[in-house]
């Protein structure tokens, strides 16, 4: 993970978004289409994703790419759980 950064991008609109950069491949491992993005687990790279202001969070796993259908309650996120 280390080559990996949460990059912040804002639009012409100011609408914030964020995705995850791998710096040494030069590509978005996340796209930046999420409106936050929390690292639950570095090491496994297992992060929690939000599409927007006030909705749920899903997890996904950067090393098998997937997206799991369970959803998480956001102020658990917030909090650091």
């Amino acid at each position: 993970m280390k080559d990996n950064y949460l990059i912040r991008i804002e639009d012409e609109k100011q609408l914030r978004t964020m995705g995850l950069w791998n710096s040494r491949e030069k590509i978005w491992e996340i796209k930046p289409d999420y409106h936050h993005i929390s690292v639950l687990d570095a090491e496994k790279q297992i992060y929690a994703l939000q599409k927007e202001q006030d909705g749920s969070y899903i997890l996904f796993d950067n090393k098998t790419k997937k997206i799991s259908d369970q959803k998480l309650i956001s102020p658990l996120i917030q909090m650091g759980w």
